[in-house]
C-alpha cells in the first residue's frame, strides 16, 4: 500500500500554494512553487521558533520536492517488478480516482 499527490494536486493545487499558521512561540510559512519537472513541485517551508536565549525567533527553512506521474506510470511499474491484483482508489479508499482527486492510494500483491 502506498498513496501519490495526483496530476491535479501537483499541477493545478500546489503551484502558488500558501499556508501560515501562528501559535504563540512559534509560526509556520509554506509556499509551494512549480518544480523544473512536469508534474512536480517545490515546497519552501518556514518555521519560526522562539528561542529565549536571544529574545527572539529562530528561522529554520527547508525545501521540499515532490514529483508524481500518471496512474498508468504507476500500474505499469508496479505491474513490471511482479505485482498483482492492483487496485488504485482515492479520498482515502472511498471512491475512485476523479480528474479532480487529489490523491491516490495504491495496493497491490507480490
Amino acid at each position: 500500500m502506498f498513496d501519490a499527490h495526483s496530476l491535479y494536486q501537483m499541477d493545478e493545487v500546489f503551484p502558488g500554494y500558501m499556508f501560515n499558521h501562528k501559535e504563540e512561540d512559534s509560526a509556520f510559512m509554506w509556499s509551494s512553487f512549480e518544480g523544473e519537472n512536469p508534474h512536480s513541485i517545490e515546497h519552501e517551508l518556514t518555521f519560526f521558533d522562539w528561542d529565549e536565549k536571544i529574545g527572539g525567533y529562530k528561522a529554520n527553512t527547508e525545501i521540499h520536492r515532490e514529483r508524481t506521474y500518471p496512474i498508468t506510470t504507476f500500474v505499469s511499474i508496479l505491474e513490471d517488478i511482479g505485482f498483482k491484483n492492483i487496485k488504485v482508489s482515492a479520498d482515502f479508499g472511498n471512491s475512485e480516482p476523479k480528474q479532480d482527486s487529489n490523491r491516490w492510494f495504491f495496493e497491490a500483491e507480490k
